[in-house]
């Protein structure tokens, strides 16, 4: 019958008490929809955010991440790239030891990290507002384009 919210980086958390079992699941649901709403504004189109806020296999509500096994189809595509980036070399760690000749891709999952994502578009802007800063031509050539 009750119902918390633990906010994100800080010490704090809601709870909200219910009459009954029904009314606090009907409040969850309406916060999480309200959660993937205003979440799913900030994260790349297409991003599962239902999947993300729930608890089911292979995602982490707590840490907005989804994780989704890819079909079959596609592991010859990301064997092609495996292939083409793959190195062969000996190295210092691996003095006697078997280098493998070829990775094989047995299976290809598509993570969807909400958290990682943030932060990596913060990071972005950053480095944006930065380069503008230190490049105020480029800024005017962009602004008058």
């Amino acid at each position: 019958k009750t119902l918390s919210l633990h906010m994100r980086n800080q010490k704090l958390a809601l709870q909200a008490r219910a009459d009954t079992e029904e009314l606090a699941k009907k409040w969850a649901a309406a916060v999480k929809s309200h959660a993937g709403r205003a979440i799913s504004k900030s994260l790349p189109p297409g991003w599962d955010v239902e999947a993300m806020l729930s608890s089911g296999v292979g995602g982490s509500a707590a840490k907005l991440v989804n994780k989704e096994l890819l079909p079959s189809t596609c592991n010859p595509v990301f064997q092609k790239l495996l292939d083409h980036c793959f190195v062969c070399k000996s190295t210092k760690d691996r003095r006697g030891n078997t280098v493998p000749l070829r990775l094989e891709i047995v299976d290809a999952v598509r993570v969807q990290n909400g958290a990682a994502w943030m932060e990596y578009s913060k990071a972005r802007t950053r480095i944006c507002e930065k380069v503008f800063e230190n490049n105020e031509w480029l800024k005017q050539s962009l602004d008058s384009a």
